[in-house]
């Protein structure tokens, strides 16, 4: 059985930090928070370019929201950190102000 066929809900999405070290430090940061079911879904997380790209894939769709929100939370907590504790301006503010708003709308 392909991906495809064991996942077939999909959700991709693209956050520009600027800098690919500090891309990197987040996807990092990221990618040890393991998926709460492990079987429901399935995630591929990458920096490239100053991005983060993370693909996700679920048997549900119930499961892709849950993954993509649990996801945004966890990567605005991180993209605080680099502010915090980074170079300044290393994400830019608008990016981490607009993860916030939409775990609020959440």
């Amino acid at each position: 059985m392909s991906l495809e066929e064991k996942f077939p809900y999909k959700f991709e999405m693209e956050i520009p930090i600027g800098s690919q070290h500090h891309a990197e430090v987040v996807v990092n940061a990221l990618v040890v928070e393991k998926e709460p079911k492990k079987n429901a879904v399935h995630r591929t997380l990458s920096a490239k370019d100053g991005n983060i790209y993370a693909c996700f894939r679920a048997v549900s769709i119930r499961s892709l929201r849950g993954c993509t929100v649990s996801f945004l939370d966890m990567a605005q907590l991180s993209m605080q950190a680099v502010l915090e504790f980074g170079d300044v301006g290393a994400v830019p503010r608008d990016v981490v102000d607009a993860a916030a708003l939409q775990l609020e709308l959440n």
